[in-house]
């Protein structure tokens, strides 16, 4: 069901409903009116019988006459009884179709003395009863009626309301379909729109509407969406690109070195140095489909349910000592920095081994990038609610229109293009610390060095000795 379809159905329900109870509360309360009225009538009629029958013996006897005429006006299927103190018909014959038991008679006669008076309903026959004494004895006066026109009344009302009510229900839902149909006028336009993107032309947006309301915000997200969608599309073209290029590169140096050599007998020493030459080649290709891995391992949403807390002082110690191995003459310096009254907590939320590939990336790019005589200081601040590792080199340093582009995969500046690498290390990085709350700065300046500050959130939490392996 289409959603015009849906808001005009309910709609009409919601509408429907209301006047559903406004046509309920109208017949109730005119019900109750009439009845009241007709209440009023018979006990009027009450009355002037009592007057009539009990009281003629001291009235004039032209006031008499007018009481006469009086009550010959009866009201439609007018009964009047009354019963002396055995509860036995006085003045007036009972009538043969209706009859009083003695409850309802002793029950008037011990609650309602003249002028309190009783009302009950038996069907349609409304009646009203009273006690009344005088001289000639105590009685209890019953006047008995069926109020046809009050019931006339209320079967024309009622049949007023319910064609009234039936003709608004079409109204409503044809009208509340015009509403929907107009509110949702430019969903078909957005649809039409949309069905036109495709992988191809993803740089088409959504046009905004001129009214500032939900399908307008709609609009603007979705156009904020392709925005991410067509930034991430040309960032996976670029990285699959780059990667089948950098891929290849060392693949065809391999093929390359083989089907030379396969082109005549060698030497020993030619084999050897052509498995040296395919050595060399295979273990580049490892560590770039290793570092391809590291980027989709760092990609995975999952990542955020295996961290566990780790001293990030500790950490950084392993990571420095693993660069020095791979670098024989590099020097770092690991210092730390507590501000005043700080308790000494060096403890972060983190996937350790990924965090630990963090560090060690850029570590490994400040003491790469350096000379082999400086050294890398990295010191390790406990502040207040955070924990900040700061990596100083004094290599060649980044240019400033640069450093917005560092964190693309694949990226390299022109200062290092002639440097080992792949430009996969500071995406991964970027992505490696995303997934944990914590991010990372860099500042350079050309031939004085870098600065890279890696911010984390403390926890109060420790190590239980517990690690989830999956991802380890």
């Amino acid at each position: 069901m289409k959603i015009r379809d849906k808001l005009s159905i309910q709609f009409t329900i919601l509408v429907a409903s209301i006047l559903l109870v406004f046509c309920i509360a109208i017949y109730y309360w005119s019900m109750k009116h009439l009845r009241a009225d007709f209440y009023n009538q018979l006990y009027d009629r009450t009355v002037t019988t009592a007057y009539i029958y009990l009281e003629k013996d001291g009235f004039p006897s032209d006031l008499y006459e007018t009481f006469r005429e009086q009550y010959t006006r009866t009201l439609p299927e007018e009964i009047a009884q009354m019963f002396d103190m055995q509860n036995q018909p006085a003045f007036i014959s009972p009538s043969e179709n209706i009859t009083y038991d003695n409850d309802t008679i002793n029950y008037i006669r011990d609650n309602y003395v003249y002028p309190e008076y009783y009302e009950f309903r038996r069907g349609d026959v409304q009646s009203v009863g009273l006690f009344y004494p005088d001289n000639q004895g105590d009685f209890v006066v019953i006047v008995s009626a069926i109020d046809i026109i009050g019931q006339s009344h209320l079967n024309n009302l009622a049949l007023i309301l319910a064609t009234g009510f039936s003709m608004s229900l079409v109204v409503l839902f044809f009208t509340g379909r015009i509403f929907a149909i107009q509110a949702l006028k430019p969903i078909p336009e957005i649809v039409e729109q949309v069905n036109k993107i495709s992988a191809s032309n993803l740089h088409i947006r959504l046009g905004q509407q001129e009214e500032e309301d939900e399908i307008s915000e709609l609009i603007a997200t979705f156009n904020k969406l392709l925005n991410r969608l067509e930034e991430n599309f040309k960032l996976q073209q670029r990285f699959v690109a780059n990667a089948s290029h950098e891929l290849r590169t060392p693949l065809t140096s391999i093929i390359g070195e083989i089907e030379v050599t396969l082109t005549k007998v060698r030497t020993p020493s030619e084999y050897q140095e052509v498995l040296n030459s395919i050595h060399r080649d295979a273990l580049t290709l490892h560590e770039l489909t290793s570092r391809l891995l590291e980027m989709a391992r760092a990609e995975n949403e999952k990542l955020s349910q295996f961290v566990v807390p780790v001293r990030i002082d500790e950490l950084v110690i392993e990571a420095s000592m693993q660069v020095e191995k791979s670098y024989k003459n590099s020097k770092i310096n690991v210092n730390y920095v507590i501000e005043n009254g700080q308790e000494e907590n060096f403890y972060v939320q983190a996937n350790r081994s990924l965090l630990l590939n963090a560090v060690i990336n850029v570590i490994d790019n400040a003491v790469k990038f350096s000379p082999e005589s400086s050294s890398v200081d990295v010191a390790i601040a406990s502040l207040d609610e955070r924990i900040e590792i700061r990596i100083e080199d004094r290599g060649i340093g980044i240019h400033h229109s640069e450093l917005d582009k560092i964190y693309d995969p694949f990226y390299r500046t022109n200062e290092v293009i002639s440097q080992n690498g792949y430009g996969i290390g500071l995406s991964l990085v970027k992505r490696i610390l995303g997934s944990m709350d914590a991010d990372i700065e860099i500042m350079s300046k050309p031939g004085v060095g870098s600065v890279a500050i890696l911010s984390f959130k403390k926890t109060d939490e420790r190590y239980n000795g517990i690690i989830n392996t999956e991802f380890v």
